[in-house]
């Protein structure tokens, strides 16, 4: 069932969220927060794909050893979108072709949202603090909580967490 909030383009949608100043290539290291999105900029579209960012921060950084005697195998950098298939979308449209026809085709990006974990709002020793995790989603709102979950496992963060999904049965 589409929303109201289909029609409406999605950088005038999220216009009052923060983003990083400037717009940026498509080169690792990506730098971002558990729950945020990127604003997609592809050459030759002019509509703006708004994707969340379902991987953690730390796959997209580069990987540094403490060992330098024993250095690990270089590992790939990476981010990972939730991209529903939707031939009416332009941006959605053109990342559901085969990948032999867009990799390696240069985009641009913005990282933007405040929707993160940590919240912004503490510090690092509130943060540090937390011991227990709610998270409560339904549809696509599951998107970003994917990656804070993720990055809260991958960061050995030993909280408790209890994700519940709001779906809608017809």
């Amino acid at each position: 069932m589409a929303s109201a909030n289909d029609s409406i383009p999605h950088v005038v949608r999220t216009g009052h969220e923060p983003r990083q100043a400037g717009t940026w290539h498509a080169r690792p290291p990506l730098r971002h927060l558990p729950g945020q999105y990127i604003d997609l900029h592809i050459p030759g579209i002019p509509t703006v794909g708004g994707f969340t960012i379902t991987s953690t921060p730390q796959t997209a950084l580069p990987i540094t050893t403490t060992a330098p005697e024993r250095p690990e195998p270089p590992q790939t950098r990476y981010i990972e979108l939730a991209i529903q298939k939707s031939p009416g979308n332009p941006p959605a449209a053109y990342l559901w072709q085969a990948p032999s026809t867009i990799l390696n085709s240069p985009v641009s990006f913005q990282v933007g949202g405040r929707f993160t974990y940590p919240p912004r709002t503490l510090g690092q020793q509130e943060s540090a603090a937390i011991e227990n995790a709610v998270f409560v989603a339904g549809g696509v709102g599951i998107n970003p909580i994917m990656s804070m979950v993720s990055a809260m496992d991958a960061a050995g963060e030993a909280r408790s967490s209890f994700l519940g999904d709001g779906g809608m049965l017809d």
